[in-house]
């Protein structure tokens, strides 16, 4: 067998899967993904962050892969861009760390005023969150329990 023939086919399969042949890029995802998984995680250290980069990773390999110039390249390139993605999910991160708000409220019931100090807690709990943070934990509560 000719040593080029892997070449000329990942070449086809890249070439294919550049022009929107799912089916080509699937093929790609298959003998890639686990690899790309791997390399996350040794940049991350976090297999849940590796295993969301490695998959973002491979969307912006599919808007992306009419930028590879050399398609027998193309390992080199998914890892590396696995890698990156891994990097910008962690600085996103510590960015916009995970602010959890805890609320008790021991009992309820009626004309206790002791009952306004749930609403009190969450009152104080969000006026510390900075705005964007905040329309996160706002807005969909928003639009799940109407505009009251």
């Amino acid at each position: 067998m000719n040593s080029l023939a892997p070449d000329v086919a990942i070449a086809s399969t890249v070439q294919l899967a550049a022009a929107g042949d799912e089916v080509a890029f699937a093929r790609i995802v298959a003998a890639h993904r686990a690899e790309m998984v791997r390399v996350a995680y040794v940049v991350s250290g976090d297999w849940d962050l590796a295993q969301d980069a490695a998959q973002a990773a491979l969307w912006i390999a599919w808007r992306k892969l009419t930028t590879v110039r050399d398609p027998t390249r193309l390992r080199p390139w998914l890892m590396s861009v696995a890698a990156n993605e891994a990097r910008a999910v962690l600085r996103r991160q510590r960015r916009h760390p995970v602010v959890e708000l805890t609320i008790a409220i021991d009992r309820i019931s009626a004309g206790d005023p002791g009952d306004e100090i749930g609403q009190v807690d969450l009152s104080n709990a969000l006026h510390r969150l900075n705005p964007e943070d905040r329309a996160l934990v706002v807005l969909p509560l928003y639009y799940c329990y109407g505009r009251s």
